[in-house]
């Protein structure tokens, strides 16, 4: 460490400040080498690793375990991974390196805890990175050498009637009020569903139950199921609670900082630490909800194209219909969660038709289905929003179809999905097409409503996002076959990522589910927002306390985000 790393006495001075929730954190996967190696531990953390709660119960893990690691430059001036893995095939002789896990960790339990940790950080001028369930698809929530606020178990709920923002009563207009739900940033979207439903309520939210629900889903859009009946999570937020890079926390909602709530309403993490979000709720959905789910098995090539062409001609038809939901293509497998077709070379397995009462009886019902289980694995992704126009003609629509396919072979020719199938059934490499615009999410524009967030205007205009996922397994030891493989991986969906950005020009992507390496990054996350949003962020976080990966701001750091470029 630099000299002016803080001392073991300044340490326990910060962890007395924090009442004992400093943790010395490590890779979980350290027991299964030399000179930690613990027999049992190690069979522990072996049977565990691809668990997801499990995951989520340990101070310093990502949901994919590539985000824990390192690229470095190794004595032969190669580029090489340093991590610590926990596959079965892993040797105790082979190394563990510390990685991108945090060296400490503070477990808060209330805003005390979160501001003395801003504070301490920036004092020290330590990398700060926040974590909740680590999910982040750009492993924005794992930093070398950092201090990470683990903010799990701040998980309180609150279901409200009539709330109304503060400072709103001291202005002279009148104020009514809205039905809300009021979050902390612990809690995970399957919590929030059953409180709201418990008042006959819904919240606009993720698909995937374990995600947070007051944290960088929401601070970066958050589509879903209901978006296009009640538009993008940002289209709902009525007020935050955030401790910005001072240390001091802020209200921000549409009567109090303004610019602040405008940023945090589509602009990515990188402004502070959310502590309290309030999200409006919307009644239940009266005459229930009916769903249908199929498996589709495509024999050959041929049958393959035919089905992709025909989902992706049905979207814009099942959109004016009221439909939302997914669809998953994976080598010869399509998975459908809204609607089934019939189509000659083709089998359709697991067909399932329903009913349900309300929301949340219907999304417990498509939950198995829902891919949020998958730990501890390599993951990377990268999305296109599709705007409407390109589903109105059947030229544009053909275009598109031939398009999937190749970025599907594309995908499949880098190596993606080779070592994981035997232990996952679900998706490892291909694409999913969300039907999650349009709709009320389009209509924001409509009603000049879109200039109150900061999310990349193309979502006004957008009817789907594709969205490609490479999965991959760690079972190599060599240090440098594993940059290697990564290496192509990446390199794929990048190239893959940008056949879409070809035929959608002057639309953008979803910077939660983006592709690491995206470029021209600032104008496909956010479009012409994005100097607003700089300005804010120089203005709130001259120092760059708050810097992650393709953040606001974050093209003045080096590619690590640990020295200033």
């Amino acid at each position: 460490m630099q000299p002016c790393w803080p001392s073991a006495e300044i340490w326990s001075t910060f962890n007395a400040t924090v009442k004992g929730r400093l943790i010395a954190t490590f890779p979980v996967a350290r027991t299964c080498s030399d000179p930690y190696y613990d027999p049992a531990a190690c069979r522990d953390v072996r049977e565990h690793y691809r668990d997801l709660p499990w995951r989520q119960s340990q101070p310093a893990t990502a949901q994919y375990s590539n985000w824990e690691s390192v690229t470095v430059m190794d004595n032969n001036k190669s580029q090489v991974i340093q991590g610590c893995f926990g596959y079965e095939g892993h040797q105790r002789h082979q190394p563990c390196h510390q990685g991108a896990v945090p060296l400490y960790t503070v477990k808060a339990l209330n805003i005390a805890d979160v501001q003395a940790t801003v504070r301490f950080a920036s004092t020290h001028n330590i990398r700060l990175t926040v974590k909740n369930t680590g999910h982040d698809l750009l492993g924005r929530s794992m930093a070398p050498n950092s201090i990470s606020l683990w903010m799990h178990f701040m998980n309180k709920i609150d279901v409200v009637d009539g709330f109304v923002p503060e400072g709103a009563s001291s202005l002279s207009q009148e104020t009514t009020g809205e039905n809300a739900i009021i979050l902390e940033p612990g809690v995970l979207w399957r919590d929030a569903y059953v409180a709201a439903d418990a008042k006959n309520r819904i919240v606009v939210g993720g698909a995937e139950s374990t995600v947070g629900a007051a944290g960088g889903y929401c601070l970066g859009g958050g589509h879903s199921p209901l978006s296009p009946r009640h538009g993008l999570c940002v289209d709902n937020v009525l007020q935050y609670k955030i401790v910005t890079p001072d240390g001091e926390l802020r209200v921000a909602n549409a009567y109090q900082n303004q610019d602040l709530f405008w940023a945090l309403r589509g602009g990515g993490p990188g402004f502070g630490v959310v502590v309290e979000a309030v999200y409006r709720t919307h009644p239940d959905l009266g005459n229930g909800v009916s769903y249908v789910t199929a498996l589709i098995f495509a024999f050959n090539d041929e049958a393959k194209t035919q089905v992709v062409r025909e989902l992706l001609a049905r979207q814009l038809e099942w959109s004016e219909k009221g439909w939302s939901g997914t669809t998953y293509v994976d080598g010869s497998r399509i998975s459908l969660m809204l609607s089934f077709l019939g189509l000659g070379g083709t089998v359709i397995l697991g067909l399932d038709y329903g009913h349900r009462p309300s929301f949340l009886s219907t999304y417990n019902a498509l939950s198995r289905l829902i891919l949020d289980k998958l730990a501890g694995i390599n993951r990377l992704v990268g999305s296109r929003l599709i705007p409407q126009s390109l589903f109105e003609s059947p030229q544009s629509i053909n275009t598109l179809a031939a398009a999937m396919n190749d970025i599907q072979e594309n995908i499949e020719a880098s190596g993606g999905g080779r070592g994981v199938g035997d232990f996952l059934g679900g998706l490892r490499r291909g694409y999913l097409v969300g039907l999650v615009a349009g709709g009320e999410v389009a209509s924001a524009a409509g009603k000049n409503r879109s200039n109150e967030t900061s999310v990349h205007p193309a979502w006004r205009k957008a009817l789907t996002i594709i969205q490609v996922i490479v999965d991959w397994d760690t079972n190599d030891s060599d240090a440098h076959a594993l940059y290697t493989q990564q290496l192509d991986i990446q390199q794929a969906l990048t190239s893959s990522i940008g056949r879409l950005t070809h035929l959608t020009p002057g639309s953008g992507a979803y910077s939660n589910e983006a592709d690491p390496n995206e470029p021209d990054w600032q104008q496909n996350f956010w479009g012409d927002n994005y100097q607003r949003l700089y300005d804010i962020k120089k203005r709130i976080d001259p120092e760059g306390l708050f810097v992650c990966r393709r953040c606001v701001g974050s093209e003045e750091w080096d590619e690590d985000m640990m020295c200033p470029s």
